[in-house]
């Protein structure tokens, strides 16, 4: 059986290459590890760590065990890209009825599991400021219409 297909990428079912043998080791390494220290002992190394980095202003050292630990940070994604992963455009919602639908779709999203409850509230809050503001305009468009009502009255 061929391994890849006519664009050159594996097929289905293909068993790949042998991996890396260094995995292993390093797994093995690391279940050496846990089996050898409780989590006081970890905790009590990395406080130990983190403390000579800190009296000698290792910065980067703290970072790289931290990113390692861990994991990097992850970039805080903008209201937009939120908004667009479940499917409204923040710049787009001009009327009420605007705001009800995107609040339905931020709904169907966190249903879904397209969006984390985090990022949800989030952007609801946003949704509810909109909201507002498109009251207060509508408020002030009745107060106006009721203003030039009793002048014509008044004239």
């Amino acid at each position: 059986m061929k391994e890849r297909d006519s664009r050159g990428r594996f097929k289905p079912g293909c068993k790949g290459g042998p991996g890396n043998p260094l995995l292993k080791r390093a797994a093995a390494h690391r279940k050496a590890v846990d089996e050898a220290t409780t989590p006081k002992e970890v905790k009590k190394a990395i406080r130990l760590l983190y403390t000579e980095w800190i009296d000698n202003k290792d910065v980067a050292a703290a970072r790289v065990f931290f990113e390692r630990v861990l994991g990097k940070p992850r970039p805080e994604p903008t209201a937009a890209e939120i908004a667009g992963g479940v499917g409204f455009d923040l710049h787009g919602l001009n009327t009420m009825s605007d705001l009800v639908d995107a609040g339905r779709q931020l709904l169907e999203g966190v249903a879904d599991g397209k969006m984390p409850i985090d990022d949800a509230i989030r952007t609801a809050a946003l949704l509810e400021g909109q909201r507002r503001l498109h009251g207060t305009l509508e408020f002030e468009k009745k107060i106006e219409a009721l203003e030039r009502q009793i002048e014509e009255m008044g004239q």
